[in-house]
């Protein structure tokens, strides 16, 4: 296999024998693949589509963290449920539209 040379090749070359040493012709880069096609919404039976839900991380003390798994088993619902209707009840004290996700229909309580 011959080896390639590298403009860094080159220069060296070409300075220990004082003549320009030509470069091989490099190949184009591959072409970057397509972005993936997206994904079309998903939708309800109803025709809705399905939103997309992004993640919220948030630390709390070990009490906190316990009295919210409490209440999720007493009230039978999910913990992510009960923070969308805390958040919920925080943007209307604010004056704010309830936009938080609630638990749907025929899931739960």
């Amino acid at each position: 296999m011959a080896k390639r040379r590298t403009a860094l090749n080159s220069a060296l070359k070409s300075a220990a024998t004082g003549r320009p040493e030509p470069l091989e012709e490099e190949a184009p880069p591959a072409a970057r693949p397509a972005e993936p096609a997206r994904r079309p919404a998903t939708l309800r039976p109803e025709g809705k589509a399905i939103e997309v839900l992004k993640p919220l991380t948030t630390r709390v003390n070990q009490g906190v963290l316990q009295q919210l798994k409490v209440l999720s088993a007493e009230q039978d619902r999910p913990i992510m449920y009960m923070v969308g209707e805390a958040l919920n009840l925080l943007f209307e004290k604010y004056g704010k539209p309830p936009i938080a996700v609630e638990q749907p229909p025929g899931r739960g309580n």
